[in-house]
């Protein structure tokens, strides 16, 4: 029984790391995916007023 119950033990300790494991990656990755649409945003909104300010300066120059 003492070694079922050490074997037990270890299982818990086994599931309860695979558990925080899974959490932290998925943790992660969802920080990494936030962080990437913010940059993307940022590069899209940077983008839109390189665009803007370069058709005012065709309709000024115009």
């Amino acid at each position: 029984p003492e070694m079922l119950q050490r074997f037990r033990q270890l299982d818990h300790l086994g599931k309860s790391f695979v558990g925080t494991v899974v959490v932290f990656v998925s943790f992660g990755t969802g920080f990494v995916f936030f962080v990437k649409l913010m940059r993307y945003r940022q590069l899209a909104a940077y983008k839109a007023e390189r665009l803007s300010a370069a058709e005012a300066a065709r309709q000024n120059s115009s």
